[in-house]
Formats: structure tokens, sequence, C-alpha cells
């Protein structure tokens, strides 16, 4: 009960009005959290029972997207699905966030920095459907010929990070 009043100063809302799920520890005596509003918890399981499903459990959508255990030796893998305007880091076993496309330099620069002497040694980028609007001139010839990319390539190269990059015609979505 503890936990929600001591993240209070990094939190945004009232911590009377979020839902706190607390995670494992690590091996570096972390505790991972993830935070929900009230409202939004409720509503989503509002609309399961409106369909006659009850969850037991209800998971952040981060933890569906691939990501597997590296051994001490080994520098860690991140993977990143990005679909339409929306894109997804995962960068550990209960660590991860969502972005907007338009901002995938800057979020990754930020894990970076916050990564410091431990960057990952891949970054596995899923491209599902389309990225973006069509209209969109950001990403006209699609993604992997788009400046953002470019930029992408330049920084996981200038960080000795291996990029690789999976473009798939169909949505990601029933994958998660």
């Amino acid at each position: 009960r503890a936990v929600p009043y001591a993240l209070e100063e990094q939190l945004a809302e009232d911590v009377d009005e979020l839902h706190v799920a607390i995670g494992q520890q690590d091996k570096q005596g972390r505790v991972f959290n993830a935070v929900v509003s009230r409202s939004r918890l409720e509503a989503w399981l509002a609309q399961l029972k409106a369909v006659g499903l009850h969850a037991d459990v209800m998971t952040p959508e981060i933890f569906g997207v691939h990501w597997e255990q590296s051994d001490a030796a080994e520098p860690a893998h991140w993977s990143m699905m990005i679909e339409g305007e929306r894109g997804l880091l995962r960068t550990g076993a209960q660590t991860g966030l969502a972005f907007e496309v338009s901002n995938l330099l800057m979020v990754l620069q930020a894990c970076f920095n916050d990564a410091g002497e431990h960057l990952p040694g891949t970054i596995r980028v899923t491209i599902c459907g389309d990225v973006a609007d069509e209209k969109d001139a950001r990403f006209a010839g699609g993604f992997e010929q788009s400046d953002i990319y470019q930029r992408l390539v330049e920084m996981c190269a200038a960080q000795d990070i291996d990029l690789s990059l999976d473009v798939r015609g169909e949505s990601c979505s029933e994958t998660l």
C-alpha cells in the first residue's frame, strides 16, 4: 500500500486515482511498477463485462512484444514493434514503453541514456501494416526509406548496436 505514495512525486495524477501493480524485484534490487488510472481500468473491465468476459489478470500490452533473456555475459536484446502512429519498445523482462512514431528517436535516446553502460547488443524492429498515414510525407516509400529510419540506423551504429528490421504487410494486433 505504500508503493503508490513512494511514487507520488513521479506521477502526474493523484495516487488515489491510480491503480499501481507491483512487479518482481530484479537482480539489481529494483522493483518495477505498472500504473494506470482507475477510471481507465474500470472502463476496460466494463468493456469486457459488456461482452460477457471476466478478466482474472490484465497485463500491459508491452508484455506481448517479444523479449528474450540474455545471460550476464551477453548484452540484452530490445524489441520494437511499430504499427500506424504507435510504437512499443520492450527493454527487459518487466520494462518497456509505448510511444508515438514521431517521437521514436527522442524516446530511444532517452532509453539509451537510461540504460547507461547496459545498452542492448541488438534492437529488433518489426513494422506491422502501414506506418502512419500513407499521405504522411515522412514515410513515403515505406518506413525503411524514411528519414526517421535512417537516423535510427545512425543512432544504433554510433552505439555499436545491431539493428534488424522485419517489415510485415499485415497488422500485428493479432499477435499480442
